[in-house]
């Protein structure tokens, strides 16, 4: 029977492999970064999507100070196929992110080996990586 009332506490805890087991060294890494060339003919979230009802990206004045700067953007979005990005400089991560869909027209796609990679429009260490 098993005892459901035992809780572990902390200092029972115990690595169950060694520490090292399966690391790779930071130089062994495949790390890809896409060059910010790549992106240059992406148009990006485009508010007008619904005809005339038009969905803003959020305003950022009252975090600009975590908002990440990308060169050439002015208003700091990364722009993608029918989509933007603005991130975070604390967080490595999209403070937020706009999207243009048409369900109508959506398809399937198969996404087995995408293969990941920086965007080199912004430097690798304001990004969080492929873990």
């Amino acid at each position: 029977m098993i005892d459901l009332s035992y809780r572990p506490q902390l200092n029972d805890l115990r690595p169950i492999t060694s520490m090292n087991e399966g690391l790779l060294a930071p130089e062994a890494a495949d790390v890809r970064t896409s060059p910010a060339s790549s992106f240059a003919d992406r148009q990006g979230y485009r508010a007008e999507h619904l005809g005339e009802f038009v969905v803003s990206l959020p305003d950022t004045a009252a975090i600009a100070a975590d908002v990440l700067p990308v060169a050439g953007s002015a208003d700091a979005r990364l722009d993608y196929e029918h989509f933007s990005i603005v991130m975070s400089k604390s967080r490595r991560l999209a403070l937020f992110t706009g999207v243009n869909i048409d369900g109508s027209a959506s398809v399937s796609v198969s996404r087995g080996g995408d293969p990941w990679a920086f965007d080199g429009r912004i430097p690798e260490a304001a990004q969080a990586g492929d873990e």
